[in-house]
Formats: C-alpha cells, sequence, structure tokens
C-alpha cells in the first residue's frame, strides 16, 4: 500500500511541472552513469565529475539513463558524494531553462550555440 502512495505522489509531483529556476547551491549536471547503491556518477559543465545520491523518493519510482539531465543541491559532509538529486529534468525542463538563459552552454548543440550568438549580435 505504501508503494501505491509512494508512486501516486511522484506522478502528481511531475505533473505539477514545477520550472523553478536553480538556486545558488543546485546546479544541472549530465548523468554520466549508474554506479549502484543508488549512487550516480554525474558531470557537470566544467568537465569535473562526481558521485550523487539518489533520495528515497526517486529510487522506485522513477528511471534514470545516460546522457540524461538532473538538478542536484550540494552538500558538505562526504569526500566521494558530493551532490543529492533534486529533481529530473524533462524537455519541458530543458526548453524553459534554455529560453530564461540559465542553461549551461556545454550541454547546447552547435546549432543552438549559433543561434543563442546570433541573437545576442542582434540585440546589440
Amino acid at each position: 500500500m505504501v508503494i501505491k502512495v509512494r508512486r501516486k505522489h511522484m506522478q502528481f509531483e511531475a505533473l505539477q511541472d514545477d520550472f523553478a529556476l536553480p538556486t545558488e547551491n543546485q546546479q544541472i549536471v549530465q548523468v554520466i552513469g549508474i554506479r549502484g547503491n543508488n549512487l550516480i556518477e554525474i558531470g557537470c559543465d566544467d568537465g569535473t565529475t562526481f558521485l550523487a545520491s539518489l533520495p528515497n523518493k526517486f529510487r522506485r519510482n522513477a528511471y534514470l539513463k545516460r546522457k540524461g539531465f538532473v538538478l542536484v543541491e550540494s552538500i558538505k559532509e562526504g569526500d566521494k558524494v558530493k551532490a543529492e538529486v533534486v529533481k529530473l529534468l524533462t524537455e519541458e525542463h530543458i526548453e524553459h531553462f534554455k529560453q530564461k538563459k540559465v542553461w549551461p552552454t556545454k550541454f547546447m548543440s552547435e546549432e543552438e550555440l549559433k543561434n543563442l550568438e546570433e541573437g545576442s549580435k542582434t540585440n546589440c
């Protein structure tokens, strides 16, 4: 019975489409791989990689795949695990973050970068 309640809560949370922008201690990162024990290896826009933990609310109710994007919040305790997943990003989140210009340029395609540069030249 508890699992059904968790799934219902996760579905409700996913349907709300919280499009809040990342805060100072949150960061948009890309999933590099799943390491087991609810740990994922993530890559930042500056090229660094580290481990992040997956909280209980995501463990049995959501699936992560490589090259997907998540929003993480840094944690101070721990040497290897440096962040915790806050939100799984969907295509709608990604488009919203790109429109608000908070999406890291390293994760953009070459075509999107050209469009971004052309848009900034016309705005001057």
